[in-house]
C-alpha cells in the first residue's frame, strides 16, 4: 500500500482548513475506476490551464526502521490560491517499473478564506512519501485545485540496498505506508526482560521547521517500532507530547493496534504554527511537563527499569535543577535520550539532553539504522549491569 502523506502549512501564517483522510483508490469499484479514469485524463490534458507549483523529490533514504524512505516536497504560491477559499485535490501513481500493477492515491484539502494581509510571495508546503524495497518505480503526480487549474510532476525513484545479507522488511518492487500501520498486529512481548516508559516528542525533524511533518512523524514512529521489534524492550507506557506546546499529547500503558491508531491521529492533528499566551508566560513549561511525565511513571506501583526519550534536537536551552526529581525514591530507573539527528543540527545541549544529564543518564546520537541498533545494545548492557547491582544489594541485605 503507498499512501498520499499530504499536509500543507503556509509560512508565517495560519489559515483554516480541512483536510480529508488520505486514500487507496483501487479498481475495485466503479466509482474508483471512474476516479481513476478522469486521473488518466487530467494527466494527459495538456490543454488546461496551468497551476503555478514547485516540487522537490528526495533520494531515497534508509530510516530507523532499515526501511527506505523516498519523501518528496511540493509547494504552491499563495498567489495562485483563491482568496474565498481553494479545494486542493492530489492524486497520483506509482508503477514497479520491474513488472506489477500501479497503485493510485488521492486526497483532498479545503483552504479557507486568505486574510488581505497576507504576503503573496509565502508558500503552500506539502510534503509526501512512501517506504519502497529494492527496485525502481515511476511515480505519475497531480494536484488540482477546484477551477479545474493543474499542476504534473513524474520522477522515478531507484533503491538499492547495500547490506543484502541483512532480511529486508520490503519485498523488491513493493511500496507501503509512511505509517508502519500493521505493526501492532505482530510485534510480540515475549522473553523481553526490561520495562521501559517510552516518551516522545513531536517537533519538527529540522530545526527551524514549524510543522510536524508527515516526514517526521513517520521518523518518530519508525524509530518507536524498532524499540519494540525484536528487542528486549517491553513498554510500560509510551507518551507524545511537544515541549514547545509545553502539551502531552498521547498516552497509552499498552500499545495495540487501537492505541497506535490513536498515536498517529494525535500527530496528525498537532498544529505548531500558534502558541496560546499561557506557554509563553510560563518560561519553564517544558521542564516542568518533562519533570511531571517523568514523576508519573516513576512513582507507579510498577516504576519502569528504564526511561527512554525519542525525537530531535529541539531549539530551546532551559536550565534543568539538580532537584527534579527529589522527591521520587530510589532506586531511580535508568534514563537514556535516543537524540534523532536524521538532518544536519547545531551542537546545542537541548531541555530533554540536559534532563538526561542531570540523572546522570545516557545520550544517544542516533542518526541512522546502523547506530539506533549500537544504541538499543548499549541500552540493554546497562540495564543488565542495573539488575545484577540491585540483586546483588538484595542478596547482600538478606
Amino acid at each position: 500500500m503507498f499512501p498520499v502523506m499530504f499536509r500543507f502549512a503556509l509560512l508565517a501564517v495560519v489559515l483554516p482548513t480541512v483536510s480529508q483522510a488520505q486514500r487507496a483508490i483501487r479498481p475495485d469499484t466503479n466509482h474508483n475506476r471512474r476516479v481513476i479514469e478522469e486521473f488518466d485524463r487530467a494527466l494527459a490534458d495538456s490543454a488546461a490551464e496551468s497551476l503555478d507549483c514547485r516540487v522537490q523529490v528526495g533520494k531515497p533514504r534508509l530510516t530507523y526502521s532499515f526501511r527506505h524512505l523516498a519523501t518528496y516536497e511540493a509547494a504552491v504560491p499563495v498567489s495562485e490560491l483563491d482568496p474565498a477559499g481553494t479545494v486542493l485535490t492530489t492524486m497520483f501513481r506509482v508503477t514497479p517499473k520491474q513488472g506489477g500493477q500501479p497503485d493510485y492515491f488521492r486526497q483532498t484539502l479545503r483552504i479557507g478564506k486568505i486574510p488581505s494581509n497576507v504576503n503573496s510571495k509565502l508558500l503552500a508546503v506539502a510534503d509526501g512519501g512512501f517506504f519502497a524495497g529494492e527496485g525502481e518505480y515511476h511515480v505519475d503526480w497531480l494536484l488540482r485545485d477546484h477551477r479545474g487549474r493543474a499542476c504534473r510532476k513524474e520522477w522515478s525513484v531507484k533503491v538499492r540496498v547495500k547490506d543484502k545479507d541483512r532480511p529486508q522488511p520490503l519485498a523488491p518492487g513493493t511500496v507501503t505506508s509512511m505509517q508502519l500501520d500493521q505493526w501492532g498486529e505482530t510485534a510480540s512481548r515475549e522473553n523481553r526482560p526490561f520495562r521501559v516508559a517510552l516518551m516522545l516528542h513531536a517537533a519538527p525533524t529540522r530545526l527551524l521547521g514549524h510543522t510536524l511533518t508527515r516526514v517526521d512523524q513517520s521518523l518518530l514512529v519508525a524509530m518507536l517500532i524498532s524499540l519494540l521489534e525484536e528487542t528486549p524492550f517491553v513498554e510500560t507506557s509510551v507518551t507524545a507530547f511537544n515541549l514547545n506546546q509545553q502539551k502531552e499529547l498521547f498516552h497509552t500503558e499498552r500499545l495495540d493496534m487501537k492505541e497506535f491508531t490513536k498515536l498517529a491521529d494525535r500527530l496528525d492533528e498537532l498544529e505548531l504554527g500558534t502558541i496560546d499566551l499561557q506557554v509563553l508566560e510560563r518560561p519553564t513549561g517544558d521542564v516542568e511537563l518533562l519533570a511531571n511525565l517523568l514523576k508519573r511513571e516513576l512513582k507507579s506501583p510498577e516504576p519502569p527499569d528504564a526511561v527512554v526519550f525519542v525525537g530531535p534536537k529541539f531549539l530551546d536551552e532551559s536550565n534543568v535543577s539538580e532537584s527534579i526529581l527529589d522527591d521520587v525514591s530510589e532506586p531511580k530507573p535508568l534514563v537514556f535520550y535516543l537524540r534523532q539527528d536524521y538532518y544536519p543540527r547545531l551542537f546545542i545541549q537541548d531541555t530533554i539532553e540536559k534532563l538526561t544529564r542531570r540523572l546522570k543518564g545516557k545520550v544517544f546520537r542516533v542518526s541512522s539504522p546502523e547506530e539506533l541498533a549500537k544504541a538499543i545494545r548499549e541500552m540493554e548492557e546497562r540495564l543488565k549491569e542495573r539488575c545484577a547491582a540491585l540483586h546483588q544489594t538484595g542478596t547482600s541485605g538478606e
